[in-house]
């Protein structure tokens, strides 16, 4: 299911104009944040044989979400 105009086989690229180059960055960042707080994504998104980049905000509804969000 598509959320905050993300969907399956996009590519985090950045979290709040941070470049995340890792599941380890990723989480290193994402550990900032509390439920409540939106944040910044900018994904790689393919629409067939290219790829486009968008940012979208995301809220994260919990510290689950947060924890499921670096994964």
């Amino acid at each position: 299911a598509e959320k905050a105009g993300l969907k399956k086989g996009d590519i985090l690229t950045k979290l709040d104009g941070v470049t995340v180059t890792s599941y380890d960055s990723l989480r290193s960042r994402l550990q900032y944040y509390e439920a409540g707080e939106t944040v910044g994504v900018t994904v790689q998104s393919s629409d067939g044989s290219e790829y486009t980049e968008k940012t979208v905000s995301l809220t994260l509804n919990s510290k689950a979400e947060v924890e499921a969000a670096s994964r």
